[in-house]
């Protein structure tokens, strides 16, 4: 027999947010293992937020000495060395991922702000340590030479750790930015990165940015949620040369709660069933006409405002995960919602034999 199989997207990621729970080495490479037992071929690591930050940088050691003490709800909080790092990202290579590391800027900065106060603009009130779960309140300044220093060491440090193609800078939800400010810093930013040698990934946000948008758009508003006009930038931005990741929180984000019933997660885009996980095209949920290969793949965000150990990670997990695993390898046209149920369930059986929890949904039919 001979079989010839491929995947449809090349890039088939799963994201995990350390910053707002800080999570072990161990516990990460747990996390990578399960990728690779899915074929998924990227992992996005959210170093920063506004609750920590997780990576050490040389000559900013107030980043960790600092912003690295806190998380949600309290605690000790933590971050990774330079070997810690390096360990992990070996450790994803020997198993074909690749890290895509990602800093958070110029929203979500909060972290950043409590360790080097200069980074705010002046009459900004002081930052200080951060526990809970809002979002958009922060920005570090766009106005002042010495934040592009800054993001310009941040990412010198994160591209010389780094194999992989590709720096993540964030760009979403920076509420408190004039669209002026904001598309000078994400443009300025997403040259600092390439300037390094890498390619700048970006929130579908930065969309607004025009020529010289980031190399990648993570597509995560839900359609239900979508900004007026952000579609037609996303095709702006695409014949200006970006791909897209899509990663819609209405169908890919896995931090969100399955039904009602579901005990850790958020819900603010909406129950998310291991069917709708399954059952979508990312080609066609934008609902605007792409150029062919426009999409690069898909991406399956971990974020983390109630997750703290391995076990709520795999909860919230599985059984989602390879039904986005399958979306990013197969075309819509061959996928059957039935016929996959069925597959699904037997998985059960391997998880088990793991050790891994997962969530007994109602529309898979375990055995």
């Amino acid at each position: 027999m001979a079989i010839t199989d491929q995947p449809r997207y090349g890039y088939r990621g799963g994201g995990l947010d350390v910053s707002r729970h800080f999570f072990t080495v161990p516990a990460v490479e747990r996390y990578i293992d399960l990728l690779a037992q899915y074929k998924f071929d990227y992992l996005r690591l959210h170093l920063s937020d506004d609750q920590g930050w997780r990576i050490a940088v040389p000559g900013l050691p107030a980043l960790t000495g600092i912003g690295a003490s806190t998380q949600v709800g309290g605690g000790a909080g933590g971050f990774y060395t330079d070997a810690e790092y390096r360990q992990l990202v070996a450790y994803a290579a020997a198993r074909f991922i690749t890290v895509v590391p990602e800093v958070d800027l110029p929203g979500h900065s909060n972290a950043a702000l409590t360790a080097y106060p200069g980074l705010a603009c002046p009459g900004d009130a002081k930052a200080q340590p951060y526990t809970g779960t809002d979002v958009g309140f922060s920005r570090v300044c766009t106005g002042k030479e010495s934040t592009y220093t800054f993001v310009d060491q941040v990412v010198g440090a994160l591209a010389a750790m780094t194999p992989g193609p590709y720096i993540g800078i964030g760009g979403d939800e920076a509420k408190t930015l004039s669209a002026a400010d904001y598309t000078h810093f994400m443009a300025r930013a997403a040259a600092l990165v390439r300037q390094h040698g890498k390619q700048p990934l970006a929130w579908d946000d930065a969309a607004s940015v025009g020529k010289g948008s980031p190399t990648l758009l993570g597509v995560w508003h839900p359609a239900s949620q979508q900004p007026p006009g952000l579609d037609a930038q996303i095709g702006t931005a695409v014949k200006d040369g970006s791909k897209l990741v899509m990663e819609p929180a209405d169908r890919a984000y896995l931090d969100q709660k399955y039904d009602a019933t579901t005990q850790l997660g958020l819900q603010w885009a909406g129950f998310v069933s291991v069917q709708k996980s399954y059952s979508w095209d990312p080609d066609t949920y934008l609902g605007i006409s792409l150029p062919a290969g426009a999409v690069a793949g898909v991406e399956a965000p971990m974020w983390s405002e109630t997750l703290r150990s391995t076990d709520d990670l795999s909860t919230m997990l599985l059984p989602r995960l390879p039904a986005l695993a399958e979306v990013g390898w197969t075309p819509a046209a061959e996928r059957y919602w039935d016929e996959f149920q069925q597959r699904l369930a037997d998985q059960a059986q391997y998880w088990q034999a793991q050790g891994l929890p997962f969530t007994r949904t109602t529309d898979v039919p375990w055995k």
